[in-house]
């Protein structure tokens, strides 16, 4: 075997602090991605972005990526705008649960609301079905029809 001889005690006490430390960066970053969503082509824009060059609204994606954590009941949130496969900006915040969404049963059915906080701005985001689409919203109105 020759002078690397591991015995399976040490591998398995290796396998535990390799994922001890991996899960302890994952959460001393970000925390976890909790969900990958988009923002509705019909959505306004959210009020920290500035469309300076004034593209069509139709024609910008908005990505917004969501990661929970096991320490906190906010969770971080990037929003990616991009035009033509090309990122025009990238911002960092807080996301958690609107108060109307954790009145709900568990598991939660649609609607449900987060807000998300990005520079200082506030706004209230709406998932009104099971889908990875949001609509940015000024209030909460369960009876809302969303188109």
């Amino acid at each position: 075997m020759g002078m690397f001889k591991i015995s399976i005690d040490s591998r398995k006490y290796f396998l535990v602090c390799f994922l001890t430390s991996f899960i302890g960066i994952c959460l001393s970053c970000n925390g976890f991605v909790s969900g990958y969503f988009k923002l509705d082509a019909q959505s306004k824009l959210p009020a920290w972005f500035h469309n300076s060059n004034n593209i069509p609204r139709e024609k910008l994606n908005i990505k917004i990526i969501i990661f929970e954590t096991t320490t906190s009941t906010k969770g971080k949130v990037k929003v990616i705008i991009s035009y033509d496969d090309k990122i025009i900006k990238e911002a960092e915040g807080l996301w958690w649960y609107h108060p109307k969404s954790l009145k709900k049963s568990i598991p939660a059915e649609p609607p449900s609301w987060a807000i998300i906080e990005i520079n200082g701005i506030k706004e209230i985001y709406e998932q009104r079905g099971n889908n990875n689409i949001l609509k940015i919203i000024d209030n909460v109105d369960e009876k809302s029809i969303y188109s």
